[in-house]
């Protein structure tokens, strides 16, 4: 099973971000504002932020 990292920003919390689990975040501009939240398995996210994660490496999504 494939896990995932979700980081926050405290500025938009409305905003999630997730990457492979332990892969940090080495291409985001401002990573420094971005804070781990934990970990969570493939099968607990919605489809679409998987495919996204897939095909670039990390996903945003809507935590409203």
């Amino acid at each position: 099973m494939e896990d995932y990292d979700l980081y926050l920003n405290p500025q938009k919390p409305a905003i999630g971000l997730y990457v492979r689990a332990g892969a940090g975040l080495p291409d985001i501009a401002d990573a420094k504002d971005w804070i781990f939240d934990g970990t969570v398995e493939k099968d607990s996210l919605p489809s679409e932020v998987v495919k996204a994660l897939e095909a670039n490496g990390h996903a945003f999504r809507d935590m409203d």
